[in-house]
């Protein structure tokens, strides 16, 4: 992709030919095992040899929703933003004492404990 849209820069090296099918073929190895140890592993780590796979669907079902649910937040954070109800809150900040401050009371600089060496600047 980069040599078809940067065709003129320089590449420091070039691989042969050969790394590619070697690439290849250890991509369809590891999906094999992948796929074989997913969909086998219920059955194995449970103990159960009746035991489906079930709950590698599952996962595979929660590892699918990830895109979908963030393209919706991110929908729902825009039509709020648009719409100026979208509370952005500044986050609290911890004092280098362990206090929980207020935005308008942080202390910008800790002072050093008993026995602490003060930072070198």
């Amino acid at each position: 992709m980069y040599r078809q849209l940067r065709p003129d820069v320089p590449r420091p090296f070039r691989l042969p030919t050969f790394c590619k099918w070697i690439a290849l073929l250890v991509f369809v190895a590891w999906m094999a095992i992948y796929f074989f140890g997913g969909w086998n592993s219920p059955k194995i780590v449970l103990a159960d040899p009746h035991q489906g796979p079930g709950l590698y669907l599952l996962g595979l079902l929660i590892v699918a929703l990830y895109a979908p649910l963030y393209w919706w937040r991110a929908w729902q954070d825009r039509k709020l933003a648009a719409s100026g109800r979208l509370v952005t809150a500044p986050a609290a900040a911890v004092t280098g004492d362990g206090i929980l401050g207020t935005p308008g009371n942080t202390v910008t600089e800790a002072e050093p404990s008993a026995g602490e060496p003060s930072a070198v600047r």
